[in-house]
């Protein structure tokens, strides 16, 4: 289990990120220090489950364990799991302390830093390495062997190439021979990340979590739907919620064994009546979002394809509402 999830879940959702601790002094510090977004795993590594249950509230997770070296194993089992799963990892470093509360004992404000300041983890990877292995080619060969299978990983193209290119400069090496060795490591072991989340059920998409949140909120507050609902626009549903999300709202009952489900997960995900109108306005609030960030990619594609074809009318045109939905997602 996940100590101190129920208390920590509604400021993981509203920060987007999780604070992972070891141990659970250092969860009670941390939340006693104003560090509420954190929980412990207790002397284990993340599990499958524990990244289901994450995945459902946020995309970042923060992870501080001991400054042992056990500790920095159970950082790297638990970032094979996260990175797999799709999390973006960073960690906070506990200097001049053993753990986070002896940190936060000595002065809590240098713990809220080391959290505000958290590194990337491969960033954390290349110095850690660096300071335990003066020998330039020992580095290589410990980088090669710790960091790549982390950057292979990891979903996302674009975080790959970005990291590559930290890598190619740390090790003054061209970017082409480790481009080489992270496809030698996928072809290794291709079906790794997906291994790390089938022993789990399915890690649904950020998107997917909030619309079906909305939903069975939606068909458990069946009489103050049109004041509570009215600043959640259905256009911003996927097409398989639209329909589903529309109905509910035109007080057509459903049967459907799915919005039953969704229904009875709501009504235990948000227990505490005094906190339900914030959760809701939340919960709209984060899908409007990722509606607007969604559009800022299909803008940004569109004045790529704009600019490369040389029209410039159209491409201004498409400038402009991409400063638009830009200043509209920065202003939320």
């Amino acid at each position: 289990m996940l100590y101190g999830f129920d208390r920590a879940k509604t400021e993981i959702r509203k920060k987007n990120s999780a604070l992972i601790l070891e141990g659970q002094m250092d969860l009670i510090m941390s939340h006693q220090a104003g560090l509420t977004n954190a929980v412990a795993v207790s002397g284990t590594a993340l599990t499958p489950q524990h990244l289901v249950n994450l995945k459902r509230l946020c995309d970042t997770l923060i992870m501080s364990f001991d400054s042992d070296s056990a500790g920095f194993d159970a950082t790297q089992k638990s970032v094979d799991l996260a990175v797999g799963a799709g999390f973006e990892i960073k960690i906070a470093r506990v200097s001049g302390a053993k753990d986070p509360a002896d940190l936060i004992k000595e002065n809590p404000q240098n713990w809220f830093k080391a959290v505000e300041q958290a590194s990337p983890f491969v960033s954390f990877l290349l110095e850690t390495l660096a300071l335990k292995n003066q020998d330039p080619l020992v580095f290589k060969k410990e980088v090669g062997r710790v960091a790549l299978p982390h950057i292979a990983s990891m979903q996302s193209e674009i975080d790959k190439a970005h990291w590559v290119g930290v890598v190619s400069a740390a090790l003054k090496m061209r970017e082409e021979n480790l481009w080489q060795e992270i496809s030698r490591l996928r072809r290794k072991s291709p079906q790794k990340s997906a291994n790390i989340i089938g022993s789990a059920p399915k890690i649904r998409s950020r998107r997917s979590l909030l619309e079906e949140r909305l939903i069975g909120l939606a068909v458990l507050k069946k009489a103050d739907l049109n004041s509570e609902f009215a600043g959640c626009n259905p256009e911003w549903f996927s097409s398989e919620r639209r329909g589903i999300f529309e109905s509910i709202l035109n007080g057509i009952p459903s049967e459907d064994h799915y919005v039953k489900k969704l229904a009875l997960e709501a009504e235990v995900v948000y227990s505490a009546p005094d906190k339900l109108a914030d959760e809701l306005k939340s919960l709209i609030r984060e899908l409007k979002k990722e509606n607007l960030r969604e559009k800022l990619t299909e803008l940004g594609d569109s004045v790529k394809n704009l600019e490369i074809s040389g029209n410039k009318e159209e491409l201004e045109k498409k400038f402009s509402e991409f400063r638009a939905v830009s200043s509209e997602l920065n202003s939320i």
